[in-house]
């Protein structure tokens, strides 16, 4: 299934940079902590640094941005993601200071979005959805990325 054509009806991709490249990819699969998600992979292969908007209906709109490969490798170095939390991805955020994270090692594992301020504990990780399909074509837990 693609994903960026599948987008819940209260999303829609508000701006898009050129594929991740596969040279980007490779780098990201060496340098990933976890076995990259066949589905994030995906997603990356049409578009990086996605900026995705959200209806949240009376609230207004807020925004999902996923990072490309090289974005990804990035902003895990930048906030130290792997030195603090082991065996997590850091693959976008809520443009408002919390990270999306795929943890696989959770309970339940998942999307989990977790605040920039506390990387270093998974305690303070809010669920979100068991993988990216979930959220973004089932639109399920929208409102916790907010």
């Amino acid at each position: 299934m693609n994903i960026l054509s599948n987008l819940h009806s209260s999303l829609k991709l508000a701006a898009s940079q050129p594929p991740s490249t596969k040279e980007e990819i490779q780098e990201l699969l060496e340098f990933s902590p976890i076995s990259v998600p066949p589905e994030y992979l995906e997603i990356i292969q049409q578009g990086s640094e996605l900026e995705i908007s959200v209806n949240l209906g009376s609230r207004g709109y807020g925004f999902i941005r996923i990072y490309g490969a090289a974005g990804v490798i990035e902003m895990n170095k930048i906030y130290n993601v792997q030195k603090n939390l082991k065996h997590v991805l850091a693959i976008g955020d809520n443009e408002g200071g919390d990270m999306l994270v795929l943890a696989p090692h959770a309970s339940p594992s998942g999307v989990y979005l977790n605040p920039m301020s506390c990387l270093s504990d998974m305690e303070d990780a809010t669920f979100i959805a068991s993988n990216l399909t979930e959220l973004l074509v089932d639109g399920r837990n929208l409102d916790r990325v907010f």
